[in-house]
This record gives structure tokens, sequence and C-alpha cells, in this order.
């Protein structure tokens, strides 16, 4: 049995119904014994089981409800916006029923980078292709086909990933070309992973190498200097470094590499990026209200932290409220301590031991989680809403252990979930 436990803002009933508007404490929202993937949306939460996706939330015009999302799809969502890659790799986005995004060109069609910009202001010639067209007239996913102009003539596209803004929408194809506004986004390589941030985005090469394009004022880009890119740029500081999975913030980013180290840069407003920000008189833009848990059974799920010994199995589904890290084994105990504002190109983050590795990242606007191969979740960063899940609504500047058990992390802007091995109490 697999258990949904979410924390963070609750205004729109997206953890609970009826429930206070802050969670500051991981709280139970669905379990089940196949659930695998989660999506984190600013007035939604979704989650995917054997049966299709369901979702918590008010509903709005933008979000499909679980009638329209049965199938096997992967959604992705925004505040404002969803999207889904169909099971045959289709890209479709939710506007009252479910519609197709097409797209213009093939990354093979583009000219040289120098020509590129004055080579996207002309029209392509296109040729009628059938495609297929979605609608949502009945309880599941309907396809009819349509005659329409497909990008070129030869080329059938296919989408695995997306990583989706308001503002932006990176998608990726099955052959490893990244589409942005329509286009194929002018990289000499092949991807592998997508990610965006409020103003920059950020790929992943199949060869391990990380381009960032876009808004470069708080650092986002990793180019060592605050400057806007339009052309993706490689991010030279990680170059000799093969990384394995990168994630943006609003504005910041993290990369992990094959060796389980994680470099982060861009914007350390609330400490999302590990280290103390500003100095410790110095109050963050967001600062903590004076707030009181009202999470449902927090006294009975929430526990304080304790030592645990590397390769000792860890109980599932704890909750470590306290913040004092300081007797934990896994915390590298001579880890960096510099104030550090503005981030310009990725520095490491030694928080932990050399012997803890870290199995995957994820980054909300303005906090990040951290996933150990011990199954322990950490966070760090604003939690002005609880999204850190540490039983309070005080920022933390250095990662903080929340969950234990767990399988897996997700973020939204204002929200974190967690997905673990342990049932539902």
């Amino acid at each position: 049995m697999m258990s949904v436990y979410a924390c963070g803002l609750n205004t729109s009933s997206q953890i609970i119904k009826e429930g206070p508007g802050v969670i500051c404490c991981p709280t139970p929202v669905a379990w089940a014994t196949d659930i695998t993937q989660a999506r984190v949306a600013f007035t939604h939460i979704f989650w995917h089981t054997g049966n299709g996706w369901k979702c918590t939330g008010f509903e709005q015009e933008n979000v499909p409800d679980e009638a329209a999302i049965e199938g096997d799809i992967k959604i992705y969502a925004s505040d404002n916006r969803t999207v889904a890659v169909s099971s045959d790799g289709s890209l479709l986005t939710w506007e009252k029923r479910w519609r197709n995004l097409h797209f213009q060109r093939c990354q093979e069609e583009l000219e040289p980078d120098d020509q590129h910009s004055d080579d996207m202001e002309k029209e392509d010639s296109v040729k009628p292709e059938k495609i297929m067209k979605v609608s949502s007239d009945s309880e599941s996913i309907k396809r009819e086909e349509v005659d329409t102009c497909h990008h070129s003539p030869n080329c059938s596209l296919s989408f695995s990933q997306v990583a989706l803004e308001d503002n932006a929408l990176l998608a990726l194809s099955t052959d490893g070309v990244v589409f942005s506004g329509g286009v194929a986004v002018p990289l000499r390589t092949k991807v592998k992973e997508v990610a965006v941030g409020k103003e920059h985005c950020m790929t992943l090469s199949q060869d391990g190498e990380v381009y960032t394009w876009g808004s470069g004022m708080r650092g986002q880009l990793g180019i060592g200097e605050l400057s806007n890119s339009e052309k993706p740029l490689v991010v030279e500081s990680l170059q000799g470094i093969i990384i394995s999975s990168i994630a943006c913030g609003a504005w910041h980013c993290l990369a992990q590499s094959e060796c389980e180290d994680v470099y982060v840069w861009g914007w350390n407003e609330s400490g999302q990026l590990g280290f103390p920000q500003r100095s410790q008189n110095n109050h963050i833009i967001f600062t903590s209200f004076q707030h009181t848990c009202q999470c449902p059974g927090s006294q009975k799920n929430i526990k304080p932290q304790s030592i645990v010994d590397k390769g000792k199995d860890v109980a599932e589904g704890v909750s470590a409220k306290q913040n004092d890290n300081s007797t934990d084994p896994r915390i590298n105990s001579h880890r960096s301590r510099e104030v550090v504002n503005v981030q310009a190109s990725p520095k490491l983050l030694d928080f932990w031991a050399e012997d803890v590795n870290v199995v995957s990242i994820e980054c909300g606007d303005r906090h990040t989680l951290f996933l150990l191969e011990d199954g322990s979740a950490w966070a760090v960063g604003m939690n002005r809403y609880g999204q850190l899940g540490l039983g309070h609504t005080r920022p933390s500047e250095e990662p903080c252990e929340v969950l234990r058990g767990v399988v897996r992390v997700f973020a939204g802007g204002w929200n974190t979930v967690f997905l673990t091995s342990s049932p539902h109490p």
C-alpha cells in the first residue's frame, strides 16, 4: 500500500477539504497500491493510479475533471495550464476539452545558429496531413481524424516529456528534440530532460551537458554573470561533469551528477539553495507570519527527529519536526556556511557526508526537495505556506529532514507532495 502526503497552501482545498489555509505538516491525501506519479499545480494536486489520474482542489475551466483524464496519459500542470502527453506521443492542452498542440518545424530544418532568428520569421510551406484531434465529449478521451496542416511533410512527432509554466512550455520529442513556442530550439545535441522556471529554460543533453537561456538577472542561467540570453548556452562550469538530472525553481536551478553530487545556482532569497542568505539578522522578502499548527492529526503523526544509522532500516512515514541537525551523522560537519544572495555559477552543495547519496531533486518556486538513498525526504527554503512540512512556517536555510519511507518527492509553487511506502494511518 502506498500513500500520498502533501503540505503547503490549502486555500483551494488542494490537500484536504474544509481544512486550514496552510497545512504545515505532511497530511494524507490518498492511498492505493498502484500510485506512481503526482503533479502539483497552484490549486490542484494530481496523482496517477492504474485507473487513471485523480485530482483534488476547486473545479476550474483550466483543470480537467477526473472523468476527462482517464487512460494512459502523462499530466503536467502549472498554475493556470494543464498539458498532457497521450499514449501515442501526442501533446494535448486542456481548454474546456483536450486540444492538440501543433509545431511548425523539425530541428533538421534549422539553419546555423547565427541565421536562426531571421529564419524563424519566415513562414514554412506545409502540407496537409492526417493527425489526431482530441475531444472530451464523453467520460473518456475520444479521438477523431481531421485534415489539418502539420509542421513538415515527412516528420511525425512523438513527445515524451513536458516542462510547463504559465508563460513557457518546453516539449521534448522522443528523438531528443526540444520545442518551444511551436518551433524547435536550436540545440546541436539531443536532449533527455527539460525544465523551466518563471523566466528561464533549462535542458539536459543525452551526453550530460546542461544548457540554459532566458533571463539571468538572478543568476539562474549559471553562466557566471547576471545577464540574459535568447539562445541556449552551455553551463561551462559543469563541463567535464556528467549530469544525470536537472530541476528548476522559479529563479534557481539544481543539477545532479552521476556521482550523486548536487550543484545549485540562482536566487537564494529564501535559502532555497541550501546556503544561508544575506545574514541571520536580515529578513527575507516573504517573512513568516504568526502561525499555529491546525493540521489534522499532527500530534499523532509528527514525531521528533532521531538519528538514523547508515544501513539501518528507517521508520516509514515519520515526520521530523525539529530543525536541529547538529547530531545527525549523515550531515557534513565541515559543510560550507558561506552566505549566498545570488549564485551566478553552479556551487557544490556539500551539506551531506560523502557516503550519503541523493537520488532525486525537485524545486518549488522558492523551496527545494531532496530524496536520499535511505528513503528520507529533506526540504529547504521558503516556508510561508508550510510547504517544507516541518510543522511551522519559518523558512529554513539548510535542508531539514521531513519524512522517511519516501519513494518519490514532487514540488509545486507553494506545495510539496510525498509518495511514501507507508499505508494511511
